[in-house]
C-alpha cells in the first residue's frame, strides 16, 4: 500500500529497502507485456530493457519515508506507464538531483527525444535500478541522485556539493524524491560548463539544460506536476 498522499511533503530520513518478490503484475500481464515491448524496441531502438526497481509499500510518518521496493525490468515498467497505469497499488520512485546554483537559480534539464520524458524539463534523475542497492537490501536515494547528476551532466560530487534536506513529491503513480545538491557556479557558468559537455557525448540523454530563476519561469517549460512543485517550492516568487 502506498500511504503517502498527493504533494509536497519535508522529510529528515527514509529507509527503503529491496524485497525478493515478484511484482504479480508484470507476472499476470506477462504476454502483454512482451508484445508491447516487441512494438515498442522497434520504434525506438534506443529503449534497453534493464532492470528497475517499482515501489509497492510507502509511508511517511514524523518525517521518516519507509518503503519497499521489488525489482523488474524496464518493459514492465514501460507497459504499465503506456497502459495507463493499471496497477495503481504502485508507484514509479525515484531521486532528484534539486541543484541549486549560487545565484539562487535551480537548474532542470530538458530529455531527449527517444527517451522516456521526451521533451519534458525535469530535475536529474531516472529510475532506480542494482547500482542504487547496498550490499544489506537497502536503497541508497541519494547515492541514486547523484548517479543521475553525473549521467545526465557529467558533474560529480566535488564539482557540486550536497545539501542537507529532502522532499517527497507524490503525483498520482509518481514518488519523486528531492535531493538537494549546490554549485559553486552563478548559473550562466553553470549552464556553459554543462552544455560543453553534452556537446561532447556522443548521444546525450538531456538535450538542453534549464535555468529557472523564480516561479513563473514553470510555465515557459513542459514539466511534469512534480517538477512543478519542486521549482515552486524552491524557487522565489
Amino acid at each position: 500500500m502506498i500511504d503517502i498522499p498527493e504533494g509536497l511533503h519535508s522529510i529528515q530520513a527514509y529507509a527503503v529497502r529491496r524485497v525478493d518478490q515478484p511484482w504479480p503484475f508484470a507476472i499476470t500481464h506477462k504476454e502483454e507485456i512482451a508484445q508491447h515491448w516487441e512494438q515498442r524496441k522497434c520504434e525506438n531502438p534506443k529503449f534497453f530493457n534493464g532492470r528497475v526497481y517499482i515501489m509497492i509499500e510507502a509511508s511517511l510518518q514524523d518525517g521518516l519515508l519507509q518503503g519497499c521496493v521489488v525489482e523488474t525490468d524496464f518493459a514492465s515498467s514501460l507497459y504499465w506507464r503506456e497502459s495507463g497505469f493499471a496497477d495503481s497499488s504502485v508507484v514509479d520512485c525515484f531521486a532528484a538531483a534539486i541543484i541549486l546554483c549560487a545565484d539562487d537559480a535551480l537548474i532542470y534539464g530538458r530529455q531527449a527525444a527517444g527517451n522516456v520524458n521526451a521533451g519534458l524539463a525535469y530535475p536529474p534523475s531516472g529510475f532506480l535500478d542494482p547500482r542504487d542497492v547496498r550490499a544489506d537490501g537497502s536503497v541508497d536515494l541519494e547515492a541514486s541522485a547523484a548517479r543521475e547528476v553525473f549521467e545526465e551532466t557529467g558533474l560529480t560530487t566535488v564539482e557540486i556539493q550536497r545539501e542537507s534536506g529532502l522532499l517527497a513529491v507524490r503525483q498520482g503513480p509518481y514518488l519523486c524524491i528531492g535531493v538537494g545538491f549546490c554549485s559553486p557556479l552563478a548559473s550562466a557558468a553553470f549552464l556553459e560548463t554543462v552544455t560543453a559537455r553534452l556537446r561532447d557525448e556522443h548521444d546525450p540523454e538531456l538535450e538542453a539544460m534549464i535555468v529557472l530563476k523564480c516561479q513563473s519561469d514553470t510555465e515557459l517549460h513542459p514539466m511534469r506536476d512534480y517538477a512543478k512543485r519542486i521549482a515552486q517550492h524552491v524557487l522565489a516568487e
